[in-house]
Order: structure tokens, then sequence, then C-alpha cells
């Protein structure tokens, strides 16, 4: 029996760690569009609360969506 196959350390420490989770393509798009909707999102939020267009309940719904996933964002798993 050699040294190295008697020590338990002789492994390289690559084998030792557990790879890390790849993340998965929806969420990388989640985070792609949230980044691209919510400063639209802000804008038509303002335009919306001054009245500029007119009220429009499913406008205020997807403001107040987008608000939240852009909160959210940074939680989301990066790649």
């Amino acid at each position: 029996m050699t040294e190295n196959e008697s020590s338990p350390s002789a492994q390289p420490a690559e084998a030792v760690e557990k790879p890390s989770a790849p993340v998965p393509v929806a969420l990388t798009v989640l985070r792609h569009i949230v980044a691209l909707v919510y400063p639209l999102a802000l804008l038509g939020s303002v335009v919306f609360l001054f009245g500029k267009f007119g009220p429009s309940g499913w406008l205020w719904l997807v403001v107040l969506v987008t608000i939240i996933l852009g909160v959210l964002a940074p939680s989301l798993p990066k790649e």
C-alpha cells in the first residue's frame, strides 16, 4: 500500500467540494425581464398618479406586481 492510497487528504480539493447548482433558465429570464421592465413601471406609476392618460385598473396591477418583482430581484439566485 502506498502513502497516497492510505492518506485521506490525498484527494484534490475539487473532488471534496460540492459543485454549485446551475441557475434555472426561467430565473435568469425573469431577472432580465425585471431589469428591463422595472424602470418603465416606475415611470408608468408616475404617469398614472398624475392622471396624464387616465386611470386603468390593469395598469396599476401590472405596476404593483413589477415593483414587487423588482424588490425581490436582488434575492433571486445569480448566475
